[in-house]
């Protein structure tokens, strides 16, 4: 078993880093747990705490098993146009969460294997594997704990082992104690009738977004639905916060939805694609930023990809939200206006869906 997840585990570091992914310092997996129970049907959601002391931690890509499909996220935030950082999660040493939805299909154990990559937006790095035994069970049987193993930097060297650890003891039960004796009853006192107050008016509930449940479709009407939903989704959350809602540009979805495509046809998920390839050459590339030193401005951008519901704008922004570097670029004082790019397929099977999130500021 070690050995065929480790295989796993280089064959999702070479989808992560790429075809030139280059051999540095990786990522430090420090907490890894599953959120929910593992039920037939039911959605969990793999969370993972990393952090790198020489990069900031980008994103995360999960194997959850044979015959089930994969998840993936990242997030990045290059400096601004004065080379200063536009978040503290866009600096080296920041421990971040990273969350992956699932909902798995069958019953019975099943391998998982995540994969934490670092770098930021300009440089791909080793990333960190670290293997999961999950047991799912049928609606109404008992859940089983996971089994963690010990992270290791992938790619891995051929023959290295990935050892189980052994699973948590259960504690000895502790001693019942002695019941307390009831208390005599008190008599009840009469209550004066208080006045009966007027109405107050409620306040209207915002409406909900609509297509917010709906998956995506492989059409360009799809690809408009989800974006426009996913819009609606983040102003909700910034207005919630008190913070002013993005405007969506067509200069930011045509580079978002042009690495989108890039990444599913050429079949790598980072922010640095072939030939060096990154979000703010991209933005330049669109004639979204200024030139070089003729402007203001600020950018960031969120990957993400998926199969079935797991496409759905609802799930795409709850995992969004639930990832530290993702909530971070969503939530940003600075970003007036954002472009997303939907593309069908993922970058190693021609069903879901990949997301490109570009997000910025020109003044």
């Amino acid at each position: 078993m070690a050995r065929v997840l480790q295989g796993v585990a280089v064959t999702l570091a070479a989808l992560v880093l790429g075809p030139a992914g280059v051999a540095h310092a990786a990522p430090l997996i420090d907490l890894t747990l599953l959120e929910g129970d593992a039920v037939v049907g039911r959605t969990v959601e793999l969370q993972v705490r990393a952090s790198d002391p020489e990069a900031p931690v980008t994103g995360m890509v999960v194997g959850f098993g044979s015959g089930e499909p994969g998840y993936g996220l990242s997030s990045c935030l290059p400096p601004d146009y004065r080379g200063r950082p536009v978040g503290p999660t866009a600096q080296p040493g920041r421990k971040v969460t990273l969350a992956a939805p699932h909902i798995y299909s069958r019953p019975g154990p099943h391998s998982v294997v995540a994969t934490v990559v670092s770098g930021g937006c300009t440089t791909r790095r080793s990333a960190t594997a670290q293997a999961i035994q999950v047991e799912v069970v049928r609606p109404g049987e008992k859940p089983v704990p996971i089994t963690l193993s010990v992270p290791v930097t992938v790619p891995a060297l051929p023959g290295v082992q990935v050892p189980t650890l052994p699973v948590q003891p259960s504690l000895p039960s502790l001693p019942s104690l002695p019941s307390v004796p009831s208390l005599p009853s008190v008599p009840s006192l009469p209550l004066p009738t208080l006045p009966t107050l007027p109405s107050l008016p409620l306040a209207r509930a915002a409406a909900p977004c609509p297509n917010r449940n709906t998956a995506f479709t492989r059409t360009r009407k799809g690809e408009r639905r989800t974006a426009k939903a996913l819009l609606c989704l983040l102003n909700r959350e910034r207005r919630s916060r008190g913070l002013r809602p993005l405007r969506a540009n067509g200069r930011l979805a045509r580079a978002a939805r042009a690495h989108s495509r890039d990444m599913v046809r050429r079949r790598y998920f980072a922010h640095v694609g072939p030939g060096s390839s990154t979000p703010t050459r991209r933005l330049f590339g669109a004639r979204y930023l200024p030139g070089r030193g003729r402007g203001r401005w600020a950018a960031g951008e969120n990957l993400g990809f998926g199969t079935g519901a797991l496409t759905r704008p609802a799930a795409i922004h709850s995992a969004w939200m639930h990832s530290t570097p993702h909530r971070a670029a969503m939530l940003n004082r600075r970003f007036r206006e954002v472009g997303y790019g939907i593309y069908p397929g993922v970058p190693f099977q021609p069903r879901g869906a990949t997301f490109t999130a570009d997000f910025g500021a020109t003044h």
